[in-house]
């Protein structure tokens, strides 16, 4: 049984590289009291897709608001879009997805919920990115400190669907 998993897993990450997929996840901000326990600040749920052309998807809501982000491969253009104005913005052009980070070496390798990673770190940080999903982040731990006083984000990831294609809609410029 365990050989078979394995088996599948690798079958899974040498093709994943080529899949489409929709993933889910959130991010927390986190106020660190002084005794260290955390105090949630906010939530915000995201969407990250891959189309079978190799686009890359993100969408970011809390709620209240939506941000989205659409990378188009043929192109290497990066858009913001503002669903609510139906409206598109360059933020610019790059060779690879966001995410992608060809000339960074990590600090090591990790594994997220069953998912091989690299692991960045930087300072009181560390990302973990998954090479086979082209740079999608399965988790990462920011501090920083705002007028003496620290946070902690965390970004998880809360779902994958190897091989589902996403709407094509998701795709579209406005």
């Amino acid at each position: 049984m365990r050989l078979l998993f394995l088996t599948c897993l690798t079958i899974l990450t040498t093709a994943a590289a080529e899949l489409p997929y929709v993933a889910t996840g959130r991010i927390q901000t986190f106020k660190v009291l002084p005794d260290g326990s955390r105090e949630l600040i906010s939530t915000s749920q995201t969407i990250g897709a891959r189309d079978a052309s190799g686009n890359r998807y993100r969408k970011q809501s809390n709620g209240m608001r939506e941000s989205i982000t659409l990378w188009l491969k043929a192109s290497g253009e990066l858009y913001l879009i503002h669903p609510a104005r139906q409206s598109k913005q360059l933020l610019g052009t790059q060779p690879h997805a966001p995410g992608v980070l060809p000339d960074v070496k990590a600090s090591g390798s990790d594994s997220i919920n069953g998912l091989p990673c690299l692991r960045l770190t930087r300072d009181n940080s560390f990302t973990c990115i998954s090479q086979e999903y082209g740079g999608l982040t399965l988790h990462s731990e920011s501090s920083l400190t705002i007028d003496g006083q620290p946070y902690l984000t965390i970004i998880e990831l809360t779902g994958l669907r190897h091989g589902e294609v996403p709407p094509p809609s998701w795709f579209q410029l406005p």
